[in-house]
């Protein structure tokens, strides 16, 4: 499932949250998984993986479009979690991979404080505006 999305450029596209997925792998010892998501200021967004770290120890980054980490986590345990606010709208990329060449399956869920629902579009996307007539006709049909 999502494969291939092994760059940035391949990222998978996660266009609603929250997002809570299992039965993904990092299958071999060169895979990486990409997730795409738009983030909005003000707004937290959780990123979280769960696996059996015996069978192998999985890490994550949180990076902007050029690459730039923007978190990350590389602990010992079943899990790995990030925490992220941006100060602008901007698109993160999640990226999931193996710690010295380990493969192994995981959950992923990833949650934003604006609560379910679809997240912001882009930056430089063009946004709807009602004049304050059609916001009174919206609001109050007839």
């Amino acid at each position: 499932i999502y494969e291939p999305n092994d760059s940035i450029a391949a990222a998978t596209t996660i266009s609603t949250l929250p997002l809570s997925q299992n039965s993904l792998s990092i299958h071999t010892s060169t895979d990486y998984d990409f997730f795409e998501v738009s983030m909005v200021t003000g707004a937290t967004y959780w990123y979280n993986i769960t696996f059996i770290h015996t069978n192998g120890d999985l890490d994550m980054d949180l990076l902007d479009s050029s690459g730039t980490q923007l978190g990350m986590s590389a602990g010992m345990s079943n899990v790995e979690s990030i925490s992220y606010s941006p100060s602008s709208n901007i698109t993160g990329y999640l990226d999931v991979f193996g710690w010295s060449s380990a493969t192994n399956t995981y959950a992923l869920t990833i949650e934003s404080s604006i609560g379910g629902g679809t997240p912001p579009p882009p930056p430089g996307t063009p946004m709807t505006t009602l004049s304050p007539v059609e916001f009174i006709e919206t609001a109050n049909p007839k």
